[in-house]
């Protein structure tokens, strides 16, 4: 119920107006059905036996009157309802977006982007028509308790024999809906699941068709598929078993009503009126303890949901505005005493690094694959922060940045070369959202990118499709560079940024990256020998150590780790 109640006062308090006018329509909604009961006692007795045609035109005209003040009030209830339900979800949708963009890094590793995508989408759905639906826990008992005193009214007798059973459809609908709150649990779980498979498929497409693993690929799915159709289908069966449990315990209700009801009329001790408004009663009476059993379904598995989603906000976001604003870089980057080791990792991934980068100066940092190059370059940007030694920008300490002003300061270009689904103009302002279309132009100039750009119809409006599908490994790579120059941050980051491609491809890139390192402190990754020839100082790191230092030459001549690490790379290259 916490889970609720977090919703309603996030969510549905701001449009407390409308969920008053909500509620008090639900009220006339309810109130309708009790009262056109009423007629039922004096159409029979009065009407029928008595002939009473005055009687006979006012129920006519008031039951006109009544279901039109009941037409116009549903229309408004359940439209109103619906319409706050889906503003509320959107504003849930919106906050639960930008929290999950602002979460460390650390935190996107451990849920995949599926699962992700299946909470903001899949477990949100659930959530409005759940909620809005507990209206129905305040206007269908109204609805309930006023046929219940109708019939009450009409023969104490008989309405006191139904309340002896109501127990049973009490335990009924609480089990039952306990059940399917867990049965949820399991299936947005599994829609998680299928997200997941879903995402690897569609980001993977060209990586399946290369292998040719389509049937591979399809065998997961359809387990995965296969999966959820059980886990689902198990929730429906519980769902469904409601509705006839709850029937058949009204149909012994009823006909309870029926025998000992028309018993008593046979011996006059009740006028047909009176059984018959017992009994139309207590029959619409079940339709609102229906309605509850639906909603009671519907509101737990939104519970469910609601629970998942918490376990999201829960996690803590990166403050990306406190902190030391970094206003420049103007003297060195020392890395002293680092050592780190990724979450629920138990090795280290770096032990005891200690570094310095000058302003000005190109270092280049050399290592086999998994000897803790990139871990640096992770820390330097804060997408984990240090937890033994630190790492200094100027002599202060990195963490008391603002995390803005520090990556504001560094410009990074990875081969990953993730391209927005937009145009080429907003892919390269990614780097610069306030830069003039003049300034695109000279940054894709200075990225060598512009000639291929130029060739596109639509040129710097070109969209560029899911991940930069339009382009080539060589001029998406010149996109993202164009993006760094236009950041014109002091620091530049170089993270294997043309391991991917090919020769003739790299030689254009290579032209773009010289003139991106242009007057920067830059720190390279690399595997090419030409960006690490032309470094100032080269780190070799071993197995999360730094093992070596010095130009290309002095390294060659130590006859140490670089050079072993050279031949087995380089070679065959030169």
């Amino acid at each position: 119920m916490n889970n609720v109640l977090w919703f309603m006062r996030k969510y549905l308090r701001p449009h407390w107006p409308k969920l008053v006018l909500v509620f008090v329509l639900g009220i006339v909604v309810s109130v309708i059905p009790i009262a056109s009961v009423q007629f039922i006692k004096p159409v029979l007795d009065d009407v029928f036996v008595g002939k009473n045609v005055a009687m006979l035109k006012l129920v006519a005209i008031s039951v006109i009157v009544l279901y039109l003040i009941s037409g116009i009030s549903k229309y408004i209830h359940f439209t109103m309802q619906r319409g706050i339900g889906e503003l509320a979800l959107m504003h849930l949708r919106n906050d639960l977006y930008t929290h999950i963009i602002k979460l460390p890094v650390k935190h996107h590793s451990k849920y995949h982007s599926g699962v992700l995508l299946t909470r903001i989408v899949n477990d949100g759905q659930r959530i409005p028509e759940g909620i809005m639906l507990s209206f129905d826990f305040l206007r269908e008992p109204i609805t309930f308790f006023g046929f219940l005193i109708s019939a009450f009214i009409a023969s104490w007798k008989l309405t006191v024999m139904i309340l002896i059973v109501a127990p049973i459809v009490i335990y009924v609908i609480a089990k039952v809906g306990t059940t399917v709150k867990r049965y949820t649990h399991r299936n947005l779980t599994q829609y998680g699941v299928l997200g997941t498979s879903l995402n690897e498929t569609f980001s993977g497409i060209r990586i399946i068709k290369a292998f040719s693993i389509e049937t591979l690929m399809k065998a997961r799915f359809l387990n995965v598929n296969k999966e959820l159709y059980r886990i689902v289908f198990k929730t429906y069966k519980v769902e469904e078993l409601s509705t006839p449990l709850v029937e058949f315990i009204g149909s012994l209700i009823m006909s309870v009503v029926i025998f000992i009801g028309g018993m008593w009329v046979i011996k006059g001790q009740v006028t047909p009126g009176e059984f018959m408004t017992v009994f139309v009663s207590l029959g619409l009476a079940q339709g609102p303890i229906k309605k509850i059993t639906s909603s009671n379904l519907k509101l737990q598995a939104a519970i469910a949901a609601i629970e998942r989603i918490r376990d999201i906000f829960a996690l803590p976001t990166e403050k990306t505005r406190q902190g030391v604003h970094l206003g420049g870089f103007k003297g060195s980057i020392k890395f002293k005493n680092i050592s780190f080791k990724y979450p629920e990792e138990e090795s280290y991934a770096i032990k005891n690094i200690n570094l310095e980068v000058k302003k000005g100066e190109i270092v280049a940092i050399v290592g086999s694959s998994g000897s803790g190059k990139t871990t640096m370059i992770n820390l330097l940007t804060r997408m984990y922060d240090v937890e033994e030694g630190s790492i200094l920008i100027d002599e202060q300490d990195i963490q008391t940045f603002s995390l803005n002003s520090l990556r504001d300061n560094i410009a990074v270009v990875t081969q990953d070369t993730f391209l927005f689904n937009d145009t080429i103009k907003m892919n390269i302002m990614t780097g610069n959202r306030k830069a003039s279309e003049d300034e695109v132009i000279n940054a894709a100039r200075s990225a060598y990118a512009e000639a291929f750009i130029n060739k596109i119809p639509e040129g710097l409006d070109a969209m560029l499709g899911e991940k930069g599908l339009r382009l080539s490994g060589g001029e998406k790579q010149r996109i993202t560079i164009a993006r760094a120059i236009i950041k014109q941050a002091p620091i530049l980051v170089l993270d294997e940024a043309t391991s991917a491609l090919d020769s003739e491809s790299e030689q254009e890139v290579q032209k773009a990256i010289t003139k991106l390192m242009e007057g920067k402190t830059t720190i390279v990754i690399a595997h090419r020998l030409s960006t690490i020839k032309n470094a100032q100082r080269i780190v070799v790191i071993d197995k999360g150590s730094i093992v070596e230092e010095g130009t290309h030459a002095e390294l060659l001549n130590k006859n140490g780790a670089y050079k072993k690490f050279y031949q087995k790379q380089f070679e065959g290259n030169e």
